[in-house]
């Protein structure tokens, strides 16, 4: 690599890494949001999608009406969901690291 096109490959790389983070953030905004929403319409049925989200987001919960032991157990459910994000986050993390290790190691000769 040329010395003068270090500042470019730098800023690109940055660049990828920020792309990458807005990725994985979306992704496990999805997955937590998705997930708990079909928890919850499983044990509370005669909610709509809406108060669903609604209850997720702890956006008028309390005008749900709801006894405490399905608060509870909302609770519980988004408390889970957000352990199944953290272990998806930790997973590519790893996948990361693994793959790290399988790249091609080089020495980059600035000339400085």
């Amino acid at each position: 690599m040329a010395p003068e096109s270090v500042s470019d490959a730098s800023a690109f790389l940055t660049c990828a890494q920020m792309s990458g983070l807005a990725l994985s953030l979306g992704i496990a905004t999805s997955v937590f949001l998705n997930g708990a929403t079909d928890r919850i319409a499983r044990v509370l049925p005669d909610l709509s999608r809406e108060e669903i989200m609604n209850s997720i987001n702890g956006a008028d919960i309390e005008r749900l009406h709801l006894s405490d032991d399905s608060v509870l157990r909302i609770q519980k459910i988004i408390a889970s969901t957000i352990g199944d994000v953290f272990y998806l986050n930790v997973a590519g993390a790893a996948l990361g690291l693994i793959l790290a290790f399988l790249m091609r190691h080089e020495k980059l000769h600035l000339g400085s």
